[in-house]
This record gives C-alpha cells, structure tokens and sequence, in this order.
C-alpha cells in the first residue's frame, strides 16, 4: 500500500513553496517533468519518431478511460475543457423551444457555449445556488421534456462545492436529458465514475488535477450517444479514410464512429508524453487514495480559518466539500500577492483567496498558510 505522504518528495515544487493552486494550475511531478525533457531532447536530437507519438495518444486515451471507468472508444482528446463543450454543444440538434439548463456555479466556458444556442431559439436557464452549493432537488422546477443537456460541474471553482452528479442525473434521464459535467476541478483528486453517476458527457483539462500540462484535455461521450452527433468540424483524423492518405480520393465520407469523431489535426505530442506519466502515476496511488487525504487537508484547514474567526466561502460538510477551500477578504489580489511572499501560492476568485489541496499538501502546509494568512489579512478577512 503506498504511504501517500511520502510522496511529496516527488513533486519538485514542495521543496520551496506552499503549493495551495491545484485549481488553477499544476506542479507536475518530476517523472512529468523528466519525461517532457527526454521528448523534446529526443525530437531535437533524431526529430522524433511519429509511431511512437500516436502510440502515446491511444496509451493516454486508455489511461484516462480507466480513470473515469469509461471505455477508451469513448474517450477524445482535445486541447481543454472550453473545447469539450463546445465540440457537444455543436454536435446535437436542436428545435425552437429547446432548453438547456445550467447553475450559478459555473465556469464562464461551461456557460458561453449554451449561451449562444439562444440564436437557434434555445432557451437557457440558471439554477440558483444557496450557500455556495446546489443540490439535486434544485433542478426539478427547471427541468422538463424539452431540456436537452443539463450541463454542470462537479466541484465548483470557486466555493469548492462538489455537486451530487449521480443525484441530478436521475433528475436529467427522467425527463430524457443529458447531463454533460465539467470535472476540470476533480478529477485526479476525487473519485468520479461516469457509469456509476449517469453522465452522458464529460470534459476536462489536463493541466489541474490531472498533473499533466497545457495543450491536453479529455472529451467523454457515452457510447449510446456517439450515432446522434454531428462534430461541427471535419479533417482527415475524425473521418473513416486511411489515416496515411495525403489525397482526397472520394467526396463521400462517413465520420468516424467513436469518440475519435472529434478529434481533427495533430495532438499535442508532449502534452500526451505528460500525460502518460501523470495519469499512470494517479492510477498507480488510487484516487480514492487522494480524496482521502485532501478532504483530511481541506477539513483541517476549515478548522484552522474557523478558529481565526475567517468564513469559509462554500460548505464544511465533508460530504458536500472538495479540495478547494476559498475565504472571503477585503482584497482577494492584494492578499493573493502577499501570501506568495510568505511563500504560500493560492488565487484570487471571485473576491475570495482559493485554496486547492492534493496528494503532495500536508499539515505543515496548512500551517504555514495559516501564519501567512493571518499576518496579511490582520483578521480581516469575513469576519
């Protein structure tokens, strides 16, 4: 059984920093790190080898599908969340009348996306969080049968709030909707199984929780939806032609019939090379491993900001929490900036500092926060 604490050794970045930014951006570890390096020394050195690179890509798709317990036909890889959404929102039909629903805890690019279906005549609805969480229950009075996708995320990114996706999947199917979730903020952080939970759709970076790099994503198509979409864009790799054809032999073509469909041009190469070692090394410790251990963090800190009478800006229940943890202050930038001279690396959100845990955090980091958090915000912060 591994000893999860000892493996902060692995992550570079602990050495100097209280590394508290997960939710914005990774500090990959150094076997990521090592491998980028021999990628492009490699393609310096020889100009690399293009088999070895798409071997990569179906090894990163595999990899990927086992995390979220999909098959790896399921699976597309895209550059990012932004791009996974719009792909979908793209690739479905719609009628005048048509809704999408959506909550008040989403990401702008889990937003603009339906937003603009409102030319086709769609509606879009927004369900009202309350204390900076929404619970399945909420969407019964925006649901009905002619909402197409009910489209969420599963950890809020900025109160941390993990949302029941099974629960609001029974909601979803009982009026004959999909439910799409943006997992950017959870997965390799928290367990997450798109059969288990009733997703249909699921996008998500590579660069957060994931520990790989910009440039990487994941796109996740139930295998039952893959006939009835239509991807907006068209290239060679997302069509049934010979993938080594450089002539266009017939005008008829079919699109493919996995989640391939969406991919068009090449990968980014080094992302994938990143993403190989990061996810082997996820599945190699276990998720559910890492969720233990962050929401053990995120508590402690909860108490820690309680105790020097600082709100905490989402729930406290363990149930409902994440590995995010945001607190509420007068100058969420000003104070961001002075934790990093503490050596304490967080962001500013939404006028909140947003803490973010995983595997490599410990107590020593929280109480390091803790001093920094103190000496900047004088007690200021939510009082």
């Amino acid at each position: 059984m591994t000893d999860i604490k000892a493996l902060r050794n692995d992550f570079p970045i602990t050495r100097n920093f209280v590394f508290l930014d997960v939710a914005n951006k990774c500090a990959p570890p150094q076997r990521v790190a090592d491998a980028v390096c021999a990628y492009v020394a490699d393609q310096s050195s020889t100009g690399g080898d293009k088999d070895v690179w798409h071997a990569r890509v179906e090894e990163v798709r595999g990899l990927f599908a086992r995390l979220i317990g999909a098959s790896p036909a399921e699976v597309a890889l895209v550059k990012n969340t932004s791009e996974g959404f719009n792909l979908i929102a793209n690739s479905l039909r719609y009628r005048a009348g048509d809704n999408i629903v959506i909550t008040d805890l989403e990401h702008p690019n889990n937003t603009f996306p339906w937003l603009r279906l409102r030319e086709m005549g769609v509606d879009v609805r927004i369900v009202p969080s309350h204390d900076g969480s929404i619970d399945p229950g909420d969407f019964e009075e925006y649901v009905d049968d002619r909402t197409r996708v009910v489209s969420v995320t599963s950890v809020a990114c900025v109160t941390g709030a993990r949302l029941d996706l099974r629960g609001i999947s029974q909601v979803c199917h009982a009026h004959g909707a999909y439910l799409m979730v943006d997992a950017v903020q959870s997965l390799g952080i928290l367990g997450l199984d798109v059969n288990a939970d009733g997703i249909d759709f699921l996008a998500s970076g590579g660069y957060k929780g994931l520990l790989a790099l910009h440039g990487l994503g994941f796109l996740y198509c139930k295998a039952a939806t893959l006939k009835s979409l239509r991807p907006p864009v068209c290239a060679r790799a997302n069509v049934k032609v010979d993938p080594t054809a450089h002539k266009v032999r017939s005008l008829d073509f079919e699109y493919r019939e996995d989640a391939g469909k969406f991919e068009i041009g090449n990968y980014s190469y080094v992302a994938v090379t990143a993403g190989c070692e990061s996810l082997d090394y996820i599945l190699s410790v276990g998720v559910l491993a890492i969720e233990k251990r962050v929401l053990e963090l995120s508590g402690l800190l909860i108490d820690g900001i309680t105790d020097l009478g600082i709100r905490p800006l989402g729930p406290t229940d363990a149930r409902r929490r994440s590995s995010i943890v945001s607190v509420v202050t007068p100058d969420a930038h000003a104070a961001t900036r002075a934790l990093k001279e503490h050596k304490v690396i967080a962001s500013p959100r939404e006028g909140a500092i947003r803490f973010a845990f995983h595997l490599y955090n410990n107590e020593e980091d929280i109480e390091r926060a803790l001093v920094a958090l103190r000496e900047v915000s004088g007690h200021r912060c939510g009082r």
